[in-house]
């Protein structure tokens, strides 16, 4: 499943990403604690934008290759270091 798009840039919904890496394993607050481990070490950046939350994969091109760049609906994280949304959810 492709959940990124051609940014590296994707919608945090904690529940449906949650279910779709751990089915039912642990709670949102389980995992919402794991991003916020991977938040801090640079490997995910958590933002707001239009009073929604996503989440920015820093070096998603380093490890992806688009060959068919296509527009996307989500908005781009504003700045160097995105606005920590996550303490919001």
């Amino acid at each position: 499943m492709i959940y990124a798009d051609d940014q590296g840039n994707l919608n945090l919904s904690l529940g449906r990403l949650r279910s779709h890496i751990f089915d039912d394993e642990c709670s949102d607050e389980e995992f919402a604690a794991m991003l916020a481990q991977l938040e801090s070490v640079d490997c995910i950046r958590v933002y707001a934008a239009d009073g929604k939350a996503y989440i920015n994969i820093p070096k998603f091109d380093t490890y992806q290759t688009i060959n068919h760049p296509s527009k996307t609906a989500i908005p781009k994280p504003q700045g160097n270091r995105p606005t920590n949304a996550l303490a919001a959810l």
